[in-house]
C-alpha cells in the first residue's frame, strides 16, 4: 500500500492479490472479488482474486492482458504470487522484468521452519535457474547479505520499504507508575517468537496488559504459548485481538505504551516503524533495521540470547511515570520522523525498476 501510493505518480500501479487473509474462509469485508477496482479514489488499481480465480491460466491471462514492464514479487515461496510468475517467465515467455522482495524469507531463521519442503523448493529453484531472471530487493543490510550469500551473481539493490505516514495525530496516552500496556504484532508462528515475550513476562512486577494482534497460523504453537500464559502472575493480563485490518491496528497501537517484538526473522518491520511514528517506544531483537534506540530514548534492541534483559526493560517501562513515558514517547516519534526521506526512497525505487 505504501509503495503504491508513493509511486503512483511515477508508474501505473496494478496490485494483484488474494481476496482474504491467511486461513480465512471469507473475503475481506467491503471488497469485490475478481475484478479491477480503484484503490482509495486513486489511480492505483487492485484486483482481489478469489481462490477459485487463482489458476495458472487466469493468472497468466491477467498478466498478459496488462503486459506490465515490471512484475514486483513480494514473496519467495507463495505459489500464486511468486512461483507461478517465475515459472511463467521461464516457460511462458513473459517479457516483463521480475523484481523480487523476499521480505526476510531467505533469512536462516525463516528457512529453518518447514526446512525439508523449503530445501526441496530451493533446489528446484536453482536447477531451473529461476534466480537468473530476477533482480532482488533487500530492505536492510542483513537481508542483502542473506541474498548475496545464496545468489552471489544476481543484481541486488538495498532499498528500504516506504514507511507509513500518519493521517492524524494520536491522542495522548495516560501512563501511571506500576502499570503498562504492551502490544505484540505478528502471526502466531514460532518465527515471531511470542513465547519469548511471554516467558519474559513471568518475572515482571506490576499491572501489565499484553495484547496480541495477529492471525492464528500455528495452532500447535499457540497451545504452547497458552501453557506459558497459565503461569504468568495474576496481575498480568494477556489477551488476543486477533487479525486486524490496518486502520483498526493503527487505532489499537495508538492506545498502547510500548511494542515488544522479539521476532527471529524481521527485516524492515512495518509494525516497528508504525509504533515509533505513533510515539510508542519499541523493544526488539538485535540485529534489526532500527538501531541505537536507547540513546535517543526510542526503545531498545537486545540480543535474543539474553532473555533476562528483555524482562528488565519491560520492568523499566512498567516503572515509568507520566513524565518519563512522555520523554520516551517523544524520542520514539522523533526517531521515526528523522528517518523518513520519501524523496530519496523514490529515487532508489526508480533505480530498482530500471
Amino acid at each position: 500500500m505504501n509503495f503504491a501510493l508513493q509511486m503512483k505518480e511515477e508508474y501505473e500501479v496494478f496490485v494483484f492479490t488474494g481476496d482474504r487473509d491467511l486461513n480465512d474462509s471469507k473475503p475481506l469485508a467491503g471488497i469485490e472479488s475478481d475484478k479491477w477496482l480503484d484503490y482509495a479514489s486513486t489511480s492505483v488499481k487492485v484486483f482481489y482474486a478469489s481462490p477459485e480465480f487463482l489458476s495458472w491460466g487466469n493468472i497468466l491471462a491477467t498478466i498478459n492482458k496488462l503486459n506490465p514492464d515490471f512484475i514486483y514479487l513480494n514473496s519467495y515461496f507463495s505459489k500464486y504470487f511468486a512461483v507461478y510468475p517465475l515459472l511463467m517467465k521461464r516457460f511462458a515467455s513473459l517479457e516483463s522484468k521480475l523484481i523480487m522482495a523476499p521480505r526476510g524469507m531467505l533469512k536462516q531463521s525463516a528457512l529453518q521452519f518447514k526446512a525439508g519442503k523449503k530445501k526441496i523448493y530451493l533446489t528446484i529453484f536453482s536447477i531451473l535457474g529461476l534466480h537468473r531472471q530476477l533482480k532482488f530487493q533487500a530492505t536492510d543490510q542483513t537481508e542483502f547479505d542473506d541474498i548475496k550469500k545464496r545468489y552471489p551473481n544476481n543484481s541486488i539493490e538495498l532499498v528500504r520499504s516506504f514507511p507509513t505516514t500518519l493521517k492524524k495525530e494520536p491522542l495522548p496516552v495516560t501512563k501511571s507508575e506500576g502499570s503498562l500496556n504492551i502490544i505484540f504484532v505478528g502471526r502466531i508462528h514460532p518465527i515471531k517468537n511470542l513465547d519469548y515475550l511471554l516467558n519474559a513476562l513471568l518475572s515482571v512486577k506490576g499491572q501489565v496488559t499484553c495484547t496480541i494482534a495477529g492471525t492464528m497460523e500455528d495452532q500447535g504453537y499457540w497451545q504452547e504459548c497458552k501453557k506459558i500464559i497459565e503461569q504468568i502472575p495474576a496481575e498480568i493480563t494477556v489477551k488476543s485481538a486477533g487479525e486486524l485490518a490496518f486502520p483498526l491496528l493503527q487505532e489499537l497501537l495508538a492506545t498502547q505504551h510500548i511494542l515488544v517484538l522479539p521476532t527471529k526473522g524481521e527485516n524492515f518491520g512495518h509494525a516497528i516503524f508504525e509504533s515509533l511514528i505513533l510515539g510508542k517506544p519499541v523493544l526488539i531483537k538485535r540485529p534489526n533495521a532500527m538501531e541505537n534506540l536507547a540513546p535517543v530514548k526510542a526503545g531498545w534492541e537486545l540480543p535474543l540470547d539474553a532473555p533476562e534483559m528483555f524482562s528488565e526493560k519491560i520492568q523499566e517501562a512498567v516503572n515509568w511515570n507520566q513524565v518519563e513515558y512522555d520523554l520516551w514517547s517523544k524520542g520514539a516519534k522523533q526517531l521515526a520522523q528523522s528517518s523518513i526521506d520519501n524523496q530519496a526512497l523514490k529515487i532508489q525505487y526508480k533505480s530498482l525498476f530500471s
